[in-house]
């Protein structure tokens, strides 16, 4: 009994170790015409399969440490990421389905375009994180 009872608080102590999620809560969100972008847009699991590594490993020193989000972009489904990339401080970036990079074409955003990006950096789908939640 004993022995039973140290297995299972073991067990419990290390299922929940883990801060690698895709899909938070078993939910699968269907983005760019597809189930689970995560595992079924080629770009997209190259991204995480980065991030995992680098959570283990620090393989890429850290740069693709954060979260991805499912959002909106002109009215098109588009993914934003928090992972610095190497970019030297960028908060975010913004890509469309097929993994091109999506920016903004000046380098002074309109008030409209400001807007526009604001409502973009939502939170509310949660794709991937390799961070504590």
């Amino acid at each position: 009994m004993k022995s039973t009872t140290i297995f299972l608080c073991s067990a419990l102590l290390l299922s929940g170790c883990s801060t690698v999620e895709t899909a938070p809560n078993s939910e699968v969100f269907k983005a760019c015409g597809v189930e689970n972008p995560a595992q079924n847009l080629p770009w997209l699991k190259e991204l995480i399969a980065k991030a995992e590594a680098d959570i283990k490993t620090k393989e890429y020193k850290g740069n693709y440490i954060g979260q991805i989000y499912l959002t909106t972009w002109r009215n098109q489904d588009a993914f934003w990421t928090n992972f610095m990339m190497g970019s030297g401080g960028i908060y975010s970036r913004f890509y469309s389905c097929d993994g091109q990079r999506i920016t903004v074409n000046s380098s002074t955003p309109s008030p409209a375009e400001i807007e526009e990006i604001k409502k973009a950096l939502n939170k509310d789908k949660l794709i991937y994180t390799n961070m504590p939640l």
